[in-house]
């Protein structure tokens, strides 16, 4: 969602077969975002999950505090994995 579109507009069962063996997204090289961004995108897309950082890890991320002063953003994302680590 970062770079182009994302894999929605793939019928169910390429969307699965994408997402379960294809490589993981990746951000472009060159470009606008930060080492953070970059970094933190990495950790989330970690593939195996026992690799994946929670979402309290992410909060205390360098690219969280890297956003910390823009308001509404760190309470807007954290909203957001909360919502997540209830499904």
């Amino acid at each position: 969602m970062a770079e182009g579109l994302s894999f929605s507009k793939l019928p169910r069962q390429k969307l699965i077969e994408k997402i379960t063996r294809g490589p993981a997204p990746t951000l472009t090289p060159w470009g606008k975002w930060s080492d953070e961004f970059r970094f933190f995108i990495s950790e989330c897309l970690q593939r195996e999950p026992s690799k994946r950082p929670s979402a309290r890890q992410l909060l205390s991320h360098p690219f969280i505090g890297e956003i910390r002063g823009e308001r509404g953003v760190q309470k807007n994302i954290a909203q957001q994995l909360h919502r997540g680590m209830k499904h």
